[in-house]
């Protein structure tokens, strides 16, 4: 069963012109378009309405899953998708965490991005798919909210879902007069409880850029310390060596493999130094840390595409032909 068209069977017409000259989100619904069911292949119960640029689709059954193979619609705003389980639960995961949502609890997924919502056994959930500016404008980012439990731990998220529960209940009997600002008003309740998650995430996102610039600030001025340890550098920072691993870890890297490159740098620019000509390769690898040549050896090439002894060597052979070039 086509569940995309489906939904656009079931969807009534619309009621007001889009206020932007491009392809509504109502009549393109890519976020919804990708449910994909798992057998039996129909629904127990499958209800949508729209508002404009919002999609509420209520839909219950017994295994459901959402992947991540979203058509590129080439709209300027994608949607985001909110998933509030009725009952049952959903696994929802993106940007690199994974989110249990239950019953009476809701989260978000972003559909510009890749991400999986996966519920395994009978449910009943109500989507909500809408722009994502409306949530960027409130909390800047759509990451610093995605794959999170909301309506748990919260005054504010907790009244969210009821709101949502209760217009979900309601919205086959709501009329079409009324209908458009309540659906405006549950997307405003979304960003306003998102807010209280994206803005301590923030600022952790801040501390965390602030901590990192200090720890490659001290390791930059030791370059030269042979045993410049996470540990040692972690205990200078007052931060655990795990929370330092995770600093790298956001950059794709290691602090080690870091380390390495900076002093792989900094024994490349000496070498390529005049002012250096004299002192030994070896002598420079041991100036920068490396205690074993051969590693030192490795790990140049590997940087570089040539040996450090090589490098030298080019350079010389250049330096002589400048030289000759001018000579009378």
């Amino acid at each position: 069963m086509d569940i995309g068209n489906q939904v656009s069977k079931l969807r009534p017409p619309p009621q007001r012109a889009a206020p932007r000259a491009r392809p509504r989100l109502g009549e393109v619904l890519p976020a919804i378009s990708v449910l994909d069911f798992v057998p039996p292949a129909s629904p127990d119960h499958l209800a949508v309405r729209s508002a404009g640029d919002i999609i509420f689709c209520r839909i219950s059954g017994r295994r459901l899953r959402i992947s991540d193979s979203l058509p590129r619609t080439g709209l300027v705003s994608d949607p985001l998708l909110v998933c509030l389980m009725l009952s049952g639960q959903c696994e929802i995961s993106q940007d690199g965490r994974i989110a249990s949502v239950r019953a009476g609890h809701y989260a978000f997924s972003d559909a510009a991005r890749p991400f999986t919502a996966d519920i395994a056994g009978p449910f009943d959930a109500l989507f909500v798919a809408f722009p994502n500016d409306a949530i960027i404008r409130e909390v800047g980012a759509t990451e610093l909210i995605t794959a999170q439990t909301y309506g748990v731990n919260s005054v504010l998220t907790t009244m969210v879902a009821s709101y949502l529960k209760r217009l979900a209940e309601t919205m086959p009997a709501l009329t079409e007069a009324v209908f458009p600002r309540l659906a405006e008003t549950a997307v405003s309740l979304l960003a306003i409880g998102a807010i209280e998650t994206a803005k301590p995430r923030r600022q952790n996102s801040w501390t965390r850029s602030t901590t990192l610039k200090r720890i490659k600030s001290y390791s930059l001025a030791r370059l030269q310390t042979p045993k410049l340890s996470p540990a040692k550098v972690a205990a200078e920072m007052g931060i655990s060596i795990r929370y330092l691993h995770a600093l790298f870890r956001d950059e794709s890297t290691t602090f080690s493999n870091w380390l390495w490159s900076q002093r792989l740098d900094a024994c490349r620019a000496k070498i390529c130094s005049p002012e250096a000509a004299q002192q030994s390769i070896g002598a420079l690898a041991l100036e920068f840390g490396f205690s074993n040549f051969s590693h030192f050896s490795r790990r140049f090439r590997q940087a570089y595409g040539i040996s450090a002894r090589d490098l030298r060597l080019q350079l010389l052979q250049q330096d002589d032909a400048t030289a000759d070039g001018n000579r009378p």
